[in-house]
C-alpha cells in the first residue's frame, strides 16, 4: 500500500519544521516587544516576506515528496495550496489573535496613586519643615510624613512589577497564540492536504488491484 510505503511522512514533523522558520521570518519576537498601543490587533502584515513564504512552500514541497514515489512529485505540488493562497491563509489566521499587551486599568490607577502619595508627602514635608502660614506640625502630620512615603513606594513597586508581569504573560500568550494559528495554517494548507492525497491514491490504487 501506498500509505504504508511512506513511512518518512510524519505531518507533525513537518510543521514542526516549517513553524520555527516562519516565526523567525516573521520577526515574531520583535512584533511582541513592540504591542504596547492603544489599538487592538493592527498588525503589518507586510513582515510576513512573500518570498519567504514561497520558500517555505517550496521546502515543503520537496521534502513531502521525499517521501513518496518520485513520479507524484508534480501531483503533490499541485495538491498543496499556492504560496499566495498559503499567505492569505496565513493573514486569515493571524486576524483571530489580539495583539495588544497592554496592561490592566487597575495597573495605571495604582501608579497614579503612588505619584499622587509621593506628592502628599513632599507636602507634608514641605509643611513640617517650613511652617507655611503658621502652621505647626501636628501628631498627624509627622505620622503622615512617616506613612506616604512608604505607602508611595509600596504602591510604586506594585504598580511597576504588576505591569512587567502582565505584559510577559501576555506576550507569551499572544506568542503562543500566534504559533497555534500559524500552525494550523500550515496544516490545512499543506499538511492536510498531502496525508489526503496519499489516501486518495492509496484507495485507487487498492480499487486498481479488484
Amino acid at each position: 500500500m501506498v500509505w504504508h510505503k511512506a513511512k518518512t511522512w510524519n505531518e507533525t514533523a513537518f510543521v514542526g519544521h516549517a513553524l520555527p522558520e516562519l516565526t523567525n521570518a516573521m520577526g515574531l519576537h520583535l512584533i511582541i516587544s513592540d504591542l504596547d498601543r492603544p489599538h487592538g490587533s493592527d498588525l503589518d502584515y507586510a513582515l510576513i516576506d512573500p518570498g519567504t513564504v514561497a520558500q517555505l512552500r517550496a521546502d515543503w514541497v520537496r521534502r513531502a515528496a521525499s517521501c513518496f514515489p518520485e513520479e507524484w512529485y508534480t501531483a503533490i505540488d499541485n495538491c498543496v495550496a499556492s504560496a499566495d493562497n498559503f499567505y492569505l491563509a496565513l493573514v486569515s489566521h493571524l486576524d483571530q489573535v489580539r495583539f495588544s499587551i497592554r496592561a490592566p486599568k487597575w495597573i495605571g490607577l495604582v501608579r497614579g496613586l503612588a505619584l499622587t502619595f509621593a506628592f502628599l508627602a513632599v507636602a507634608v514635608f514641605a509643611i513640617i519643615i517650613g511652617h507655611p502660614y503658621g502652621i505647626a506640625p501636628t501628631h498627624g502630620l509627622v505620622v503622615a510624613a512617616e506613612v506616604l512615603p512608604i505607602a508611595a513606594a509600596i504602591l510604586g513597586l506594585t504598580g511597576a512589577l504588576g505591569r512587567d508581569f502582565f505584559r510577559q504573560k501576555r506576550a507569551s500568550v499572544i506568542s503562543d497564540r500566534v504559533r497555534d494559528e500559524l500552525r494550523a495554517a500550515i496544516h490545512h494548507s499543506f499538511g492536510r492536504p498531502v496525508t489526503q492525497f496519499a489516501s486518495e491514491m492509496d484507495m485507487l490504487k487498492e480499487l486498481s488491484r479488484d
